[in-house]
């Protein structure tokens, strides 16, 4: 991604090799550009700032629309932004319907357990019947929607 600068500001963002040409007809460009023969066209290379750490239950990040010209790079940066509490509710409930999902395909991957147990009449293992009861339990658990791995039950 690059950027064309005149005078020390972003003229256009993005800006491609391509444009660079169009905007330069009598210019004849080797096919693979240097990075400072670019720059003789005030073409820069852009260049993507880390995103910061923020709480994802009550943040977001957002990149900025133009690049800032940073330690003599032109950079993309991010910036943390607070959800509104409709926000916030809207990402609970997305959140809360991908972990039930999981939740109902770790349960079906057992049902042909419990299938099996009611065709045979020999009952369900008390370590499989606690970990489906843990899978079902799942959303009252203290961090739901917000689980880790190691919050959910193992299979035994």
């Amino acid at each position: 991604m690059f950027v064309k600068i005149t005078n020390g500001a972003v003229d256009q963002y993005p800006y491609t090799v391509g444009q660079l040409r169009r905007d330069n007809p009598n210019v004849s460009f080797p096919k693979n550009l240097s990075e400072e023969r670019m720059a003789e066209y005030g073409m820069y290379r852009v260049y993507f700032a880390d995103s910061p750490d923020y709480d994802a239950a009550t943040q977001r990040t957002e990149h900025s629309n133009l690049p800032s010209l940073i330690d003599d790079k032109w950079t993309i940066t991010h910036s943390v932004v607070d959800l509104t509490e409709a926000e916030i509710q809207n990402r609970n409930q997305d959140l809360a319907i991908k972990v039930r999902k999981q939740r109902d395909a770790k349960l079906a991957e057992t049902d042909w357990m419990v299938i099996k147990s009611a065709e045979t009449g020999v009952a369900l293992s008390t370590e499989w019947a606690t970990y489906r009861q843990a899978l079902r339990d799942i959303t009252t658990h203290a961090n739901f929607p917000y689980l880790q791995d190691s919050d959910w039950p193992e299979a035994p």
